[in-house]
């Protein structure tokens, strides 16, 4: 931000606080409590200064859901590049996901709710390009897990399987369990002792049915997960190890990298 000009500094500080106060509303009353006019009441803003940095509420959250999908993303790309087989840097990202989910569970429902097909459809094409962006980046780190599996013959997929529709498979079922800890799908989770484990369960279900060495018969990805964590994210780890951290950790929009 020291390179920004005084006036980008304000313009990305005002940003900030108006996305802070979309935010709160969303948490307090769902899609339909966020308007122009609240956001502006709260700040004690003119709804012109509102539209001066967000053509609508749509493009406020949307923006908001790429900031922290952009903290997601990043989470997944440390652990792609961790040390170990293709299927352990599988193990890793979906470790990652589940990371993001337990450290910022606000966040991740954030990103669930407003990605819906209906939200984009009314926030312009900018802020929708910015969404895309990251759900490009982030198939493309575990395609190219996959296709790395493939080229190390750890995989082999049968005729008619592509590589994008096994990491659907994987996005299916990981994305699925989580909405339903998260409240935004109906399925009776609360039935499961432990959703992320059945996640991780399923997972390696998928993989083994695919012949995707090592099986998990032939390798011990509980050892694998604990030098994940050692590796890559101690940090991440010892706050999880200290609720009260997690619980009172920063929740408002990170800053935006500076560009």
């Amino acid at each position: 931000m020291a390179d920004l000009s005084p006036k980008a500094q304000e313009i990305r500080a005002r940003d900030g606080r108006i996305l802070e106060i979309a935010r709160e509303l969303l948490n307090q009353g769902g899609y339909a409590g966020v308007t122009i006019g609240k956001i502006a009441a709260a700040l004690g803003y003119s709804r012109g200064t509102i539209y001066n940095h967000f053509s609508c509420k749509e493009d406020a959250l949307l923006t908001l859901a790429a900031r922290y999908y952009e903290r997601q993303l990043a989470f997944c790309e440390r652990a792609a590049a961790f040390r170990g087989r293709a299927r352990e840097r599988m193990v890793a990202v979906g470790e990652a996901n589940e990371l993001f989910l337990r450290l910022y569970p606000e966040e991740a429902s954030i990103i669930e709710v407003v990605c819906a097909q209906a939200i984009r459809n009314r926030s312009t094409s900018e802020c929708r390009a910015r969404l895309r962006e990251c759900e490009i980046r982030v198939n493309s780190v575990v395609e190219g897990i996959v296709r790395d599996a493939i080229a190390q013959g750890d995989l082999s997929l049968p005729d008619g399987v592509s590589v994008r529709s096994l990491t659907f498979g994987f996005w299916a079922l990981t994305m699925g369990g989580y909405a339903t800890m998260l409240g935004i799908l109906s399925i009776p989770a609360a039935n499961l002792d432990d959703v992320f484990e059945e996640v991780r369960t399923n997972c390696n279900t998928l993989a083994d049915g695919f012949g995707w060495h090592p099986l998990s018969s032939e390798w011990d990805y509980e050892a694998t997960l604990r030098r994940l964590h050692n590796e890559v994210f101690s940090e991440e780890m010892r706050r999880l190890e200290t609720p009260a951290a997690v619980a009172t950790h920063e929740t408002a929009t990170p800053p935006e990298k500076n560009t």
